[in-house]
């Protein structure tokens, strides 16, 4: 199915009044206000150089990775209560690639297409239920050891 021009300019604006334009693909969170929603490392099993994932809110907006984890990320674990979407291209696109991660252990990335590639995320409450138009809506992937 081709868009035409039209239909492509509908679905873009459609898209840009769910999620505020503002915070797209917006630097990660830090300050008080963050809520933790996990840990991403460099290195496999929770090794190398780790930082926590925050969010300002949940549902979160789109957000990139903090600074030096951006296309480095090897392994994370999330908090419970969060399920964050990871993405491949930059603002949360769908068409690279995306990875749905739930809090039950630690993802590895290491054997797969995301490891060292993932850019940015959106983040959930665990039991939100995500909407139609997100990619995870008819795929989800749990990655847990």
């Amino acid at each position: 199915m081709q868009l035409s021009f039209k239909s492509f300019f509908y679905a873009a604006a459609a898209a840009a009044a769910i999620v505020n334009a503002s915070t797209i693909g917006s630097d990660s969170v830090d300050g008080p206000e963050a809520i933790p929603a996990g840990t991403i490392c460099t290195g496999t099993q929770l090794g190398g150089t780790c930082t926590t994932l925050s969010v300002l809110s949940v549902p979160s907006a789109c957000l990139t990775l903090p600074s030096g984890f951006s296309g480095s990320i090897s392994s994370m674990s999330l908090n419970p209560g969060f399920a964050c979407t990871f993405y491949i291209t930059e603002k949360c696109g769908g068409a690279g690639g995306w990875v749905v991660v739930r809090p039950t252990g630690i993802a590895e990335f290491l054997n797969t297409d995301y490891n060292d590639s993932l850019t940015c995320y959106i983040c959930l409450g665990e039991n939100d239920v995500l909407p139609s138009t997100h990619p995870a809506s008819t795929h989800s992937y749990s990655l847990a050891d």
